[in-house]
């Protein structure tokens, strides 16, 4: 996400457009996943892999997802055997 590489990487982006941005994909991608297990269908895919990477860190690129059904979505992936998930960074919302 790209409020991610505003908080942790410093790259001069518009932040406020970079979680614009994020809001706008977790709308779509809650629609996706309404009626499937995983994005695509409702078997794994590489994309569910490679979209959960940056999903998972937009609370470090300060977008909340509280409002969005998608936390669901990103347990399922985080429990298929042998995920590993990318380590958090306290950026953002996970700012102590």
């Amino acid at each position: 996400m790209r409020g991610v590489l505003v908080t942790v990487f410093n790259v001069p982006l518009h932040h406020e457009t970079a979680q614009k941005i994020a809001v706008n994909l977790f709308d779509v991608l809650d629609r996706e996943l309404a009626d499937k297990v995983f994005a695509a269908g409702n078997q794994v895919t590489i994309a569910n892999i490679a979209a959960h990477t940056y999903i998972a860190h937009a609370p470090e690129g300060g977008v909340s997802l509280d409002p969005y059904p998608t936390r669901a979505w990103l347990r399922r992936v985080k429990a298929l055997p042998r995920f590993i998930a990318m380590p958090s960074t306290k950026a953002g919302l996970l700012a102590e």
